[in-house]
């Protein structure tokens, strides 16, 4: 950490991860330490130190991929699409097509 490349930065800090499949009860004890994230070994002003197993990073990317899979349970149909389309962007829409309600407008009515 002492290299000259990582120092003097103005506005960055490096963030180093080290990877392992288990770690020792030393290193878990200084990585599980009351008031700092769980994984952090190290952090100064010019750079943090993580240790993180890979069962660790696994899970915490199956855990952000399930959320994102339910925040974003969205599909987007042509009911959904089209009114917001024509509200937004109608301008822009030829006018034979602005009031085109689809393949089965001509025949509602």
């Amino acid at each position: 950490m002492d290299n000259p490349q990582y120092k003097g930065v103005e506005g960055c800090k490096w963030r180093f991860y080290l990877l392992a499949y288990d770690y020792s009860d030393k290193i878990l004890r200084d990585i599980r330490q009351k008031g700092k994230p769980a994984g952090l070994y190290d952090d100064r002003d010019e750079y943090e130190v993580w240790v993180k197993s890979w069962a660790e990073i696994f899970d915490t990317a199956e855990k952000k991929l399930l959320f994102f899979q339910r925040q974003l349970n969205y599909e987007a149909t042509d009911n959904r699409v089209t009114p917001h389309l024509r509200e937004s962007y109608s301008r822009f829409i030829p006018e034979g097509l602005a009031g085109h309600q689809g393949p089965d407008a001509s025949r509602a009515g």
